[in-house]
């Protein structure tokens, strides 16, 4: 390796396959970088659920979560940088809410909160390894991000809708065909990304190579800062545009595939 490159990693659908372990072999090759803080995970999961997915392999990965809206640098739990919705926002995205039948999910910093227990909510627990509590208003003003799971595949239209009514207030982006996530406006995957490397480098964005490994719509704006990112075939063809080249295997046998090219100066 000739370049000395910061590694960010998308979770799901890149790090790993949703729902499934890691890659052992994928573990070991990322050691070494994570060690050094070289690696920030990036991605739509709550913190604890970055947690319930790495902890068995390393004490802490510095992340960017929620679509960006968190940033934590030093425990799995800890926020140090949190950009929370208004809880006057919350409020009007609540009454947009109230005429669809769909199930909202509050993503806060130390909490879950469901408006049902559904079938689908009991997948996403599985998943992030979280337990949610019911919502109740108190959590209106610690809100970090909503996301809405539809069991009836009605998101389409309900994006619609709320992007009409409510376009200055919000920012919404799909990372699956049932689920809809809506984050504070402005909020960006890779927002956070000169404060991670001014904590741990204490040098510019500009002045250190940034590589980036994502599949997603809510990926874009990754590789649009990155100065070298990798996508799969799978990927939206924005995400593939913007990429330096397509991976040839899926989620984590992906990621390791890049990596032993990497080490091998292929």
């Amino acid at each position: 390796m000739t370049d000395y490159f910061i590694l960010v990693l998308d979770m799901d659908g890149t790090l790993i396959k949703t729902g499934e372990k890691p890659n052992i072999d994928l573990m070991i090759l990322l050691e070494e970088y994570i060690n050094e803080s070289r690696v920030l995970i990036a991605t739509a999961r709550h913190p604890l659920g970055v947690e319930f997915v790495l902890k068995d392999y390393f004490n802490f990965v510095p992340t960017i979560s929620l679509n960006g809206a968190a940033l934590h640098l030093t425990t799995w739990t800890k926020f140090d940088r949190v950009i929370h919705f208004p809880r006057e926002t919350v409020d009007k995205i609540n009454e947009e809410l109230s005429s669809f039948n769909i199930i909202t999910t509050y993503y806060g910093t130390n909490f879950w909160a469901v408006s049902d227990f559904s079938a689908g909510v009991e997948r996403e627990a599985k998943v992030t390894g979280i337990t949610p509590v019911p919502w109740s208003n108190e959590f209106a003003d610690r809100c970090i991000k909503i996301l809405l799971i539809d069991e009836k595949l009605k998101i389409k239209r309900f994006r619609e809708h709320i992007c009409r009514k409510l376009s200055n207030l919000i920012q919404i982006s799909a990372s699956h065909e049932t689920y809809l996530e809506i984050s504070p406006p402005f909020v960006k995957k890779c927002l956070f990304l000169p404060d991670f490397l001014n904590e741990f480098f204490h040098q510019e964005f500009q002045h250190l190579k940034v590589i980036f490994i994502g599949d997603s719509e809510n990926d874009i704006h990754c590789a649009e800062v990155a100065n070298e990112s990798w996508t799969f075939p799978s990927s939206p063809k924005r995400l593939k545009d913007l990429s330096s080249g397509i991976l040839d295997h899926p989620n984590g046998e992906g990621v390791k595939e890049f990596l032993l090219r990497l080490i091998n100066n292929i």
